[in-house]
């Protein structure tokens, strides 16, 4: 499966991984997914986990439709905007993150962060390395 995830309780926080190669289908069938899942709640912090990604045939306009399709996730006039940090430790991954970031930034529902080590991407999420299986 190109995308991976899993609703962990403790700590509060959606765990993303995308292994392999990845297209906007995969993103939107992960969409639907964790939108159906029992655990399913607007709003919640995630962790994205883009070192197993190897390739996408993803651009800028794919990278626009997955935003739009995302956008359900959160809530659109939260108090407190939902965490997203990416662990993008490759150029690729780093430049794809970006763009994604970029793109939350003029939404404003969620406050998308892209680091190349994971321990500052769990320090930004207020996770601990130990609460989160890798």
């Amino acid at each position: 499966m190109p995308v991976e995830f899993d609703v962990l309780k403790k700590p509060d926080l959606t765990y993303v991984r995308l292994v392999g190669d990845v297209e906007l289908g995969d993103l939107l069938a992960y969409i639907k997914s964790y939108q159906a899942h029992p655990e399913y709640r607007p709003g919640r912090d995630e962790l994205f986990d883009l070192s197993q990604w190897t390739d996408t045939k993803m651009g800028y306009a794919e990278m626009c439709a997955m935003r739009r399709a995302e956008r359900t996730l959160y809530p659109r006039h939260p108090k407190n905007r939902a965490k997203c940090g990416i662990y993008a430790p490759s150029e690729l991954q780093y430049g794809m993150a970006r763009i994604y970031a970029s793109l939350t930034e003029l939404t404003g529902d969620v406050e998308a962060v892209v680091f190349e080590d994971m321990n500052a991407t769990l320090g930004f999420l207020g996770v601990s390395p130990d609460d989160v299986e890798r």
